[in-house]
């Protein structure tokens, strides 16, 4: 796996939660942190995007699907990630 060094701006209340996991001993580091979350955001990423993908794959089929919540509202929980 190659890494690359990044810059990028944290919300502050962000890194405290952040700083806090090294303090409770969860991560070693800053690095190991971010690099651990950032992977978890994006599993649960994938989640989402298989989700969508199986909507549209049943809308092209003019399948019609019964789910609990609309569309819209399923896009702004993805969002939040």
């Amino acid at each position: 796996m190659e890494i690359q060094t990044v810059t990028i701006r944290i919300d502050t209340e962000v890194l405290k939660k952040i700083d806090e996991l090294i303090t409770l001993g969860i991560f070693s580091s800053r690095n190991e942190a971010l690099n651990t979350v950032i992977r978890i955001g994006l599993d649960e990423l994938k989640f989402w995007r298989e989700i969508i993908r199986k909507y549209e794959d049943l809308k092209k089929k003019r399948v019609e699907v019964f789910i609990d919540k609309p569309l819209e509202e399923l896009l702004k929980e993805r969002d939040r990630f």
